[in-house]
C-alpha cells in the first residue's frame, strides 16, 4: 500500500473513531430547524331562501279586469295565476333545484268542479321567461328545474274548465272553488359535483 493510501486510510479511521467517541460521550450534531405561521381564516356559511310574490291572473291569457273575488268562470275558461318566486341566499357555488307541490285539497273534492279543474289543469315553472317545466297538478311534485340566485323564476297554475260540447252538466253551475297553497320549495343541489 502507497504511503498517501495509508494515511488516507489512517485519517479516515481516525474520524471515525472521534464520531464514535463525540457520540458514546454525548457529543452535539449539528440538526437545523424552520417554522412559518399560517394565518388563521374564518370561512362563514352561506345561505338559501326563497321568497313568493302575490300572483297575477289572467283569464284566456288576458289579464282579468275584475276582482277574483266576483269573477265567473264558464266552461271553456282557463284561468292562470303567475306567482313570481325569487330564489335568493349566499355562496358562490349557490344552485338550487326549484319543486311545486300541490296536494289534492287545492280544489274541491268530489264530484263536479273540483275533479274537472283537478284532472284539466297544468302548472309550469318558468326561468328567465321560459317555460322549463310542465306537469298535471295530480303530477306537479314530478317538476324540477334547477335556478340559481340570478335566474327570474316563475309558478304559473292553469285551470282549466273543460268545455264539451256534447255533455250537459248543469251540477258544475254556482260552483264554489276555493284554491288552496301551492308549495314551491327551493332545494339546494351540488354545482360542483365533480370536486
Amino acid at each position: 500500500m502507497s504511503r498517501t493510501a495509508r494515511k488516507t486510510t489512517a485519517a479516515a479511521l481516525a474520524g471515525g473513531a472521534a464520531i464514535a467517541v463525540l457520540a458514546a460521550g454525548g457529543g452535539t450534531f449539528a440538526l437545523w430547524q424552520a417554522d412559518a405561521t399560517v394565518d388563521a381564516a374564518t370561512i362563514t356559511a352561506g345561505s338559501l331562501t326563497l321568497t313568493a310574490e302575490a300572483p297575477t291572473w289572467t283569464v284566456n291569457g288576458a289579464s282579468l279586469s275584475t276582482d277574483l273575488d266576483e269573477f265567473r268562470m264558464v266552461p271553456g275558461d282557463t284561468v292562470a295565476f303567475t306567482a313570481p318566486v325569487t330564489v335568493g341566499g349566499e355562496g358562490l357555488n349557490l344552485r338550487a333545484e326549484i319543486g311545486v307541490e300541490i296536494g289534492r285539497d287545492v280544489l274541491p273534492t268530489g264530484p263536479g268542479i273540483g275533479d274537472l279543474l283537478w284532472t284539466s289543469s297544468t302548472v309550469e315553472i318558468l326561468k328567465n321567461g321560459k317555460m322549463e317545466g310542465s306537469a298535471p297538478f295530480a303530477e306537479a311534485s314530478s317538476l324540477a328545474v334547477e335556478a340559481a340566485p340570478s335566474d327570474t323564476v316563475a309558478v304559473v297554475g292553469r285551470l282549466r274548465f273543460p268545455f264539451d260540447d256534447g255533455v250537459v252538466d248543469n251540477d258544475t253551475q254556482g260552483a264554489v272553488i276555493t284554491i288552496g297553497e301551492v308549495k314551491v320549495t327551493a332545494t339546494q343541489v351540488d354545482a360542483s359535483p365533480d370536486n
